[in-house]
């Protein structure tokens, strides 16, 4: 047994969806409220493609590619 102080703790919560990739859309009725969730702990190496589809979706109301919420409908 090693005895070692903890130096650093960490939490965070794991989003998953139905079939493992991110959900980027807006809430049902409200347009100016989107969403980015569901990265599995992936979310760093996912950002830079996934915050462009966002974007798009947000201000000019583009689909999200492979990773709109839509696809869940």
């Amino acid at each position: 047994d090693v005895k070692a102080p903890v130096a650093q703790r960490w939490s965070g919560i794991m989003g998953f969806s139905c079939d493992g990739l991110p959900l980027v859309g807006t809430l049902p009725g409200r347009p100016r409220i989107g969403f980015a969730v569901g990265f599995t702990g992936h979310g760093l190496a996912l950002a830079g493609a996934t915050v462009e589809r966002a974007v798009d979706k947000l201000l000019r109301g583009s689909h999200a590619g492979a990773v709109d919420a839509s696809r869940l409908d």
